[in-house]
């Protein structure tokens, strides 16, 4: 899934909170965490799905152009790969 990938996708996240001024509310509580949590974990579910779901269908094209992903190589067939992007989306 590319983990390296994933925690700029959290970046994103985070830099949207701090642009919008969400965490500047007077009136802050442990309340406002719990959905920038959420929002965390359904972007690193989302996402990892998403390259999963990229390199399955890639497959053919990796095997010539990125040989060093895990599905050319035979770390993981296209079935369990398939498998994990269904459970990751």
């Amino acid at each position: 899934m590319r983990p390296a990938n994933i925690i700029t996708a959290i970046a994103d996240v985070m830099a949207g909170i701090a642009v919008s001024g969400y965490l500047a509310n007077e009136n802050f509580s442990q309340n406002y965490l719990s959905p920038i949590f959420l929002l965390i974990i359904s972007t690193i579910g989302l996402y990892g799905g998403g390259v999963v779901f990229n390199d399955v269908f890639d497959a053919e094209l990796d095997k010539i152009e990125r040989p060093e992903r895990p599905i050319p190589k035979g770390i993981i067939s296209i079935n369990e790969a398939s498998f994990l992007m269904i459970v990751k989306i």
